[in-house]
C-alpha cells in the first residue's frame, strides 16, 4: 500500500511545510472549528508557534523553525482538551489522552501514526484505521 498525504484544509495544501509535522496534523484537523471559534485568532503555522513556545515566530527561520516533539506540543492540547492517540506502524498504541472533550472543537480526538520519528495524520473513521493496519477494528 501507498500512504498519501490526505491533508484536506485548504491553508495546509496551500502553504504545507515538509518539516512541520505536528502543527500540519493539528492545524489540518482543526482549522474550520477553530477559525470559527477563534475568529480574531485564525489557526497558522505562525499563530500555532506563538502559542506553544510564548512568543512570535522569529523574524529570520528555517525549515526547522517548525520542528516539534509530543512532549512541547502537550501543554497546548491539555489547554485546549484535545485527544490524541498515536500508533506505531505496526498500530500498536504508542500514546494516548482522554482529557473531558472540549465541546467547542472538533475532532474530539486526533489520531496519528507515529513512523521514523514523524508524525503522519490518520483517518478519525475506525473502519479505516483497522484497513490502515490489516485488521478489522470494531466501529461501534
Amino acid at each position: 500500500r501507498t500512504w498519501e498525504l490526505n491533508y484536506t484544509s485548504n491553508y495546509i495544501i496551500d502553504n504545507y511545510r515538509p518539516l512541520a509535522c505536528l502543527y500540519t496534523v493539528i492545524i489540518d484537523e482543526l482549522k474550520t472549528f477553530w477559525d470559527r471559534k477563534y475568529r480574531n485568532n485564525p489557526l497558522t503555522y505562525e499563530s500555532m508557534y506563538e502559542m506553544i513556545h510564548g512568543h512570535p515566530l522569529p523574524a529570520v527561520t528555517n525549515e526547522w523553525t517548525f520542528m516539534l516533539t509530543l512532549r512541547q506540543l502537550t501543554p497546548f492540547l491539555e489547554k485546549k482538551r484535545i485527544n490524541r492517540t498515536v500508533v506505531n506502524i505496526q498500530g500498536n498504541p504508542h500514546y494516548a489522552t482522554n482529557y473531558d472533550r472540549n465541546k467547542h472543537l472538533t475532532p474530539a480526538r486526533i489520531y496519528m501514526l507515529w513512523h521514523n520519528e514523524h508524525i503522519y495524520k490518520l483517518s478519525t473513521n475506525n473502519v479505516d484505521l483497522g484497513q490502515h493496519f490489516g485488521r478489522h477494528t470494531p466501529t461501534s
